[in-house]
């Protein structure tokens, strides 16, 4: 189930080589990605974990105003999503500011820009923009998302947008030089499946007993709960190099990575002959 997000912000020094160059470093976003032990801090099986931050009233507020949103623009989520439920109060936490240590607003665009791969993907609050997450609401086929599928495609986000600082780790290394396409790939993608270990976990401890007693319908596919629980063997599923993980981190290496290194080397090369401006 592939997400994205979008790439971390630049440096205030990338930014002035950019500026200098003249380079245009683009703005991407991040599929979805998996892994990781199980989390900590839940306490039973029909129980949501507990807060992991502590959180203001204001920002519960927040975080109750967007999830409140997020339900009236993706109302298939009122049939298992309820302000009673024991997952109601994670996912106020977590638009609250508890999965990226920063408020993150719900988005209710399209992913019109993505392939019907992607189920969702999100934007890491940076000083440059805020934090969001979005949801596709209808299919290939025209038909709205399941609503467990959509709560997966949630639950995901919320993980994955909290390795916003991993993947700000690779995008600088990636500016230095150090990391060939594929390695950029796979660092990347070894991040994400980080976050599908833990929806995988999050399935298992909180939305499947949940769903055994309420009778809800659920799909472990969708809960990356039957995936391999390796990365190898998971990151081995994707083989159409015109979809994930090529879709994206490739096209991301390619238009973003590439140019800037090329503008760097030719900075350097001019100011070697002396023909670089001051």
């Amino acid at each position: 189930m592939p997400n994205a997000e979008h790439p971390p912000e630049l440096t205030k020094l990338t930014l002035v080589v950019i500026l200098c160059l003249a380079s245009t470093a683009a703005a991407g976003a991040n599929p979805s990605g998996k892994t990781e032990p199980a989390v900590s801090g839940w306490q039973n099986s029909t129980t949501a974990p507990k807060a992991s931050k502590t959180l203001s009233a204001q920002d519960l507020q927040f975080g109750e105003q967007q999830l409140q949103k997020m339900r009236q623009d993706r109302p298939q989520l009122a049939k298992i999503l309820f302000k009673n439920g024991p997952i109601w109060p994670w996912a106020v936490r977590q638009f609250a500011g508890e999965a990226a240590n920063q408020r993150i607003y719900w988005n209710s665009n399209e992913l019109s820009d993505k392939g019907f791969e992607y189920d969702s993907d999100h934007s890491y609050p940076t000083t440059a923009r805020l934090g969001c997450i979005r949801l596709r609401k209808k299919d290939e086929h025209g038909k709205e998302l399941a609503p467990d599928r959509l709560l997966a495609a949630f639950v995901f986000e919320c993980h994955n947008i909290s390795n916003g600082p991993a993947f700000d780790r690779v995008y600088e290394t990636s500016l230095t030089g150090k990391l060939s396409k594929n390695q950029f790939i796979e660092q990347n993608t070894k991040i994400e499946f980080e976050a599908t270990r833990k929806t995988a976990d999050f399935y298992r401890r909180v939305y499947l007993p949940l769903a055994q007693k309420e009778h809800y319908a659920t799909t472990p596919l969708y809960w990356e709960a039957e995936s391999p629980t390796t990365y190898a063997a998971w990151i081995s599923q994707y083989k159409d190099p015109q979809k994930y993980p090529w879709s994206y981190w490739g096209k991301y290496y390619d238009e973003s990575i590439v140019p800037y290194l090329k503008s760097v080397k030719n900075y350097d090369a001019s100011k070697a002959s002396g023909k670089a401006k001051p």
